[in-house]
């Protein structure tokens, strides 16, 4: 039996990819971090240009041949690496550390966080000065910039994410809708990459795909198997 994961990816367009080429749908079981499809068997199931058409169609990051449990290939690539994380997290409300402490070992590279969901908080646990909230505000490049270092900081940690977004379903506003995050990564020297996405999705998805997409930066600035585009990720997510 073939089978492929998937990361961030609705299922139903997955099934849309088989149902268009009149094939069987694939079945699949959902797990915290990912989608596992399998091919049944049949004619198609050998199909390698089945496979590679929908590598072709999909983004690296997001899309995987085999059964890939991706988060614990990190926290292993980490261990390897003797590098902590830290985490600052506001709008994902700890869905990060959650993901990472889900892996045995995982005290071997995570520190620790600080969610901080509040304004206040982020004053007082982060040291985001007050000027900035009022001005950028707390969903913005220069916050989520200023909790990421300070994070790293704070634990001493060579890796660090921050994270603040509206998850909705109110809080919206024109400039910065609903489903609005940036994300922030630190890392070894001077190491800084910060990326502002639209998810689309309930409350629930939109904070999963947050925390889900931190530890994809993460994955692929520490592995560098693949680069992330994430103007060509608004396409699927």
């Amino acid at each position: 039996m073939s089978e492929f994961t998937s990361i961030l990816l609705d299922p139903t367009g997955i099934l849309d990819f088989f149902r268009e080429r009149g094939l069987p749908e694939p079945g699949y079981q959902n797990y915290t971090d990912r989608t596992v499809f399998s091919l049944k068997e049949g004619p198609h199931a050998a199909r390698g240009d089945l496979i590679l058409e929908l590598h072709r169609k999909f983004p690296p990051a997001l899309l995987r041949s085999g059964n890939v449990p991706w988060v614990e290939n990190l926290v292993k690539q980490l261990i390897d690496r003797k590098a902590m994380i830290s985490t600052a997290e506001s709008c994902t409300g700890g869905g990060i550390g959650a993901l990472l402490t889900e892996i045995p070992g995982s005290s071997r590279i995570y520190w620790g966080g600080c969610i901080t969901y509040s304004n206040e908080a982020k004053v007082r646990l982060l040291g985001v000065p007050e000027d900035v909230l009022l001005e950028r505000g707390a969903v913005s490049r220069e916050t989520v910039s200023i909790m990421a270092k300070q994070i790293a900081s704070v634990g001493k940690t060579q890796w660090a994410i921050a994270v603040s977004g509206i998850a909705g379903p109110t809080g919206g506003t024109a400039e910065k809708p609903v489903g609005t995050v940036y994300i922030a990564l630190v890392g070894p020297e001077g190491y800084m990459r910060v990326e502002k996405i639209f998810f689309r999705g309930t409350r629930q998805e939109i904070r999963k795909k947050a925390a889900c997409l931190s530890l994809l930066l993460l994955e692929s600035a520490v592995c560098r198997e693949f680069d992330i585009d994430i103007e060509g990720l608004n396409v699927y997510i």
